[in-house]
């Protein structure tokens, strides 16, 4: 965790409050939230003002604490939680990628395709076809 909190330390963050738990703040309902872990929404939202926040991984109430600021400009204890979240959701799409992987390698052994021109193994971000997906 320490390692992320030093490499990572430009990423942009900021205090907040939640009225539920959100899972990028660690499960707890305040804490910091990271940017490229937290909704967009978070880090853009007015100071002192609730706000409700929609990502396709949930919808929560927050309300922005501080300004945005670097990461590193607050404590890796303060950090922690949302760290841990970040490394977690990371641990899962890695271990998601692999497992489609596995099952489209094992689905292509059974499949016949025109002029035997199979398509690509890996995982396919939809938003490039379907763009609402992106939220």
């Amino acid at each position: 965790m320490s390692s992320f909190y030093e490499e990572y330390g430009s990423l942009s963050a900021r205090q907040v409050g939640a009225v539920t738990s959100p899972w990028w703040l660690g499960g707890r309902k305040t804490g910091l939230a990271i940017s490229s872990v937290a909704p967009d929404q978070v880090l853009q939202a007015p100071p002192g003002r609730w706000a409700t926040v929609i990502s396709p991984s949930g919808q929560w109430k927050v309300k922005p604490v501080g300004p945005v600021a670097p990461l590193a400009a607050f404590s890796f204890a303060k950090a922690r939680p949302a760290i841990r979240a970040a490394l977690q959701q990371s641990s899962r799409t890695s271990a998601f990628r692999s497992w489609t992987a596995a099952k489209q390698r094992s689905a292509l052994k059974q499949t016949v395709c025109r002029r035997d021109s199979l398509p690509a193994v890996g995982a396919v971000d939809l938003t490039s076809y379907v763009p609402f997906l992106a939220l």
